[in-house]
């Protein structure tokens, strides 16, 4: 069974051995009211619709069959005390409260030292500037803190494992030499930081615990089914698409959009564009990282100006993206002179700039809520081949692309990425690529399987094979040029915009 929190639902699933789904429920995500900028959790409530999720499950799937539970999640911040309660909300990895304390931590440590042990830039989104901001704004809340916690390992503790965290997870704290595999002591020291206050590091198919009295009268689970760390959602779904040999690479399309590619020995950027995580399989990296909102931004878009759209499909018993893709298939790219730049929430890899904004550039009286929704798909898709870029810069080469998450269902934007990146777009044959990955983790932790080759090959397929269309490659290309200039040209407008005061500061 696998267990996911993810920036956008909650979901538990079941697996067989050669990994096909069994079934799959899903709960909501409820963010916490709060500033802009602050995304928040509750973790108990969170706990509660995962308790949910897996009892839901269990109605229509064999208890006997459970054999393990594998745990994702998305990245977050949980502060628990001695007990293992949590002290505040979660904070999760979109919210940019501490990003004053990411700019400390750069001009403490320079940002080629940091980059050289942690393999990333220092931003808002990581563990290190979080515990900075608790530490500054929330004193009494730091002081009671047993542990920092990611948002997965504080779940895995509620269902009775003991505490601990992945070298994934512990690549996303900027406290970790991602190169040795160890807290780096350093780094600690320099932010005033104790070691004793993070958790220990163990492999992502570690056995933790078993599933204890308590959660298992909440969830439906037997008490004493075994408990698999696990690791974060990005890097668990990169390897239920089958991401474990060296040169493979993976674009998860969801909420947002993340790209790595899996080596056989560290490689950084002289640039610092792309990010060097540990890969939850041992002996693995990953090179890539995160980047904006895409997703996200076609689920605000369909919400904001599709309802009566989203009606209609839901009369003639669809989705209403379906409905959409038919309509963008009809227009040729380029979506008659549109430009979609989908980053509302800031830019990731490989630009690293939370000033950065969503555009929508050439518009014209002709334009359709399909040339918008098209043009989206393709901005999406010239910040995949911008990331690819600073991948090739860095001297990784990516041929095939394997696609996962919520957008790879859609044979459209599988084609327009193909199109646009000139290279061809695998999808593999479970689309919920996450939960699956926790389940391979879970299958090579109680030992299904004799290593990590033979589990993915029993587990992981590939459904179909989109090859790019020569053709539409050279059409895009200028659209590219014109989206890759957008942002040295507006960086700076962009800067003056976040300047201006918000609704909220002329509130006071």
């Amino acid at each position: 069974m696998s267990v996911d929190v993810g920036s956008s639902g909650i979901k538990a699933a079941a697996f067989d051995l050669r990994g096909n789904p069994l079934d799959v429920e899903v709960q909501n995500c409820d963010y916490l009211p709060a500033a802009p900028g602050f995304y928040e959790l509750d973790p108990d409530e969170t706990w509660r619709r995962t308790t949910e999720a897996v009892r839901r499950l269990l109605r229509r799937v064999p208890l006997r069959g459970v054999a393990a539970v594998g745990v994702s999640a998305q990245l977050g911040l949980v502060a628990v005390d001695r007990s293992g309660k949590p002290l505040r909300p979660a904070i999760t990895w979109m919210d940019h409260r501490a990003a004053a304390e990411a700019k400390l931590i750069r001009q403490r440590l320079g940002e080629a030292a940091l980059y050289r042990v942690t393999g990333r830039r220092a931003t808002g989104e990581l563990l290190a500037a979080k515990v900075l901001w608790i530490k500054q704004y929330e004193p009494a809340v730091y002081d009671r803190t047993v542990r920092f916690d990611s948002l997965k390992d504080y779940l895995v503790t509620r269902l009775g494992g003991q505490p601990g965290t992945d070298p994934a997870h512990a690549s996303y704290t900027l406290l970790y030499d991602v190169v040795r595999g160890i807290w780096d002591e350093g780094i600690l020291q320099e932010l005033g930081i104790d070691l004793s206050r993070l958790p220990q590091v163990l492999p992502a198919e570690t056995i933790v615990g078993q599933v204890s009295k308590e959660a298992a009268e909440l969830t439906g689970l037997v008490a004493g089914t075994p408990i698999v760390l696990g690791g974060p959602d990005g890097t668990v779904g990169g390897l239920g698409a089958g991401l474990i040999g060296v040169g493979a690479s993976v674009n998860v399309v969801g909420t947002t959009d993340v790209v790595f590619t899996c080596l056989e020995r560290p490689v950084l950027d002289p640039d610092h564009r792309v990010v060097l995580n540990r890969h939850v399989v041992p002996g693995r990296w990953l090179i890539g990282g995160p980047m904006s909102i895409t997703g996200g931004f076609l689920k605000w878009f369909a919400k904001q100006f599709l309802k009566e759209d989203a009606d209609r499909a839901a009369a003639e018993g669809e989705l209403p993206y379906p409905f959409l893709d038919r309509q963008a298939a009809c227009l040729e790219p380029g979506s008659g002179g549109l430009v979609c730049v989908p980053s509302m929430a800031g830019e990731r890899a490989p630009l690293w700039d939370p000033n950065v904004r969503g555009v929508l550039l050439g518009l014209s009286p002709e334009h359709t809520k399909a040339h918008v929704y098209r043009a989206a798909l393709e901005g999406s898709a010239f910040a995949l081949r911008r990331m690819l870029e600073a991948l090739a810069d860095a001297g990784v080469e990516v041929a095939d692309l394997r696609v996962t998450g919520g957008g790879s269902k859609s044979s459209l934007w599988r084609q327009i990425r193909a199109d646009v990146t000139g290279r061809r777009v695998l999808l593999p044959a479970v689309h919920q690529a996450t939960m699956l990955g926790s389940s391979i983790l879970a299958a090579v932790g109680v030992g299904f399987f004799d290593g990590w080759d033979a589990a993915v090959r029993a587990m992981v397929d590939v459904a179909e094979s989109t090859v790019p269309d020569p053709e539409n490659t050279a059409r895009y290309a200028p659209y590219y040029s014109i989206f890759e200039d957008l942002y040295p040209r507006l960086r700076q407008v962009f800067s003056d915009l976040a300047d201006l005061p918000s609704e909220t500061d002329r509130r006071g």
